[in-house]
């Protein structure tokens, strides 16, 4: 199999010629798969043109490589992965488009799903999907928003939930993101962004017996059961709050968070037109 390089202004073409009375694969070639009789025999760009016989005439050869070199040949998109896999091992991965791309990068996964606020030290769970177009299994990866960014975890089945959980350690508020790629380490990009906010205290403290008040905006949820709860533990021995933080309505903290300053403070704010409780970040 004789391989030459005719070079045609610009564009420089190969051609490869079968020469069956010369080399046994060749022969092969010609005989099982083109079943062509005549020798010599040469195929240009793999069977585009051919000739059959010998000819001294240089011309006849330039003609047909220049014929192949008009000739309009469709994109072709070609990917190749290597996967190490042992000392004396390595699996190699091809996808080929002809005309087409060989592989399609996942379509971003759904906004993740989850809760809006929590605790610190707590495990909560967290679900998105996304959709492979050539049908591939999935990786994904998140971004919990406190400097923490997830493994890729996988293989998931295209359009199947996937789901993976977090403990955030410290109260704020954070930005959970994820994105997926595939078998071929095609990655999309991030989805967006789902905001939860860690800590018991939640908007401004007082709110002392954790139960919302939405009908009364700018109040934070605080009304006259907070404070009766806050007199009761401050001065009768009730239960403490669930979340000491709103009973710190002075924001003072310190050795003792709640004391009467919390109590005159929040006496004033909901009788006296007061300064609001401090903010719980």
């Amino acid at each position: 199999m004789l391989h030459s390089i005719y070079n045609s202004g610009d564009y420089p073409f190969i051609y490869t010629a079968l020469v069956g009375d010369a080399n046994l694969k060749a022969y092969d070639r010609l005989t099982i798969d083109y079943n062509f009789a005549g020798y010599p025999s040469c195929f240009f760009d793999a069977g585009y043109k051919l000739f059959i016989g010998g000819t001294p005439t240089e011309s006849y050869f330039r003609d047909k490589i220049e014929e192949c070199g008009l000739r309009t040949v469709t994109p072709l998109d070609l990917i190749v992965k290597l996967n190490w896999v042992s000392n004396s091992e390595i699996h190699v991965s091809v996808a080929i488009g002809n005309d087409e791309v060989a592989n399609y990068t996942p379509n971003i996964p759904s906004t993740p799903s989850g809760i809006s606020t929590g605790d610190v030290d707590t495990e909560y769970i967290f679900q998105t999907q996304a959709i492979d177009l050539d049908g591939n299994d999935l990786w994904y990866q998140f971004d919990w928003g406190d400097g923490s960014i997830s493994d890729w975890i996988g293989p998931t089945p295209s359009g199947n939930n996937y789901s993976d959980s977090h403990i955030w350690t410290a109260n704020g508020t954070y930005t959970v993101k994820v994105r997926s790629k595939d078998s071929w380490d095609y990655t999309s990009d991030w989805s967006s962004n789902h905001s939860v906010m860690i800590g018991c205290c939640i908007d401004i403290r007082g709110n002392i017996d954790a139960v919302p008040t939405p009908d009364v905006p700018g109040s934070g949820g605080i009304d006259i059961a907070d404070l009766v709860y806050l007199v009761s533990y401050s001065f009768q021995g009730g239960p403490p709050p669930a979340c000491i933080e709103e009973g710190d309505v002075d924001g003072s903290a310190g050795v003792i968070p709640i004391d009467i300053a919390d109590v005159v403070y929040l006496v004033a704010f909901m009788f006296t037109g007061g300064p609001a409780p401090v903010s719980c970040n």
